[in-house]
């Protein structure tokens, strides 16, 4: 009995590490793509926006600032891709507010 509580102890522990370690990375990509966008490397930081959306598909923090970088560029069409490729990743309230923020430009 209490080897099974260690045991479960020890899986929890190291779930929590790597949802840990996955949100440390995503924050740290998250930073990265802002910092390139301060230094006008827009094109740069869109890829940074891909490469997390890549690994986090539901994402929609990246999608939306991946998005307001398209439409920073004047890339309205590309912005209408990207939300149109991640439409079942998101939810619908998301997709909505994007939409809107294509609308308005």
């Amino acid at each position: 009995m209490m080897r099974r509580f260690a045991v479960s102890v020890l899986l929890i522990s190291i779930g929590i590490f790597l949802l840990t370690a996955a949100t440390d990375r995503r924050s740290l990509m998250m930073r990265q793509a802002r910092n390139l966008e301060t230094a006008s490397r827009y094109s740069d930081a869109r890829e940074v926006y891909r490469e997390l959306l890549r690994l986090h598909p539901g994402y929609f923090n990246a999608l939306e600032k991946l998005v307001t970088n398209l439409l920073r560029e004047n890339l309205t069409d590309e912005a209408e891709e990207e939300i149109t490729k991640f439409k079942g990743k998101i939810i619908p309230e998301q997709r909505t507010r994007l939409q809107v923020l294509v609308l308005l430009r």
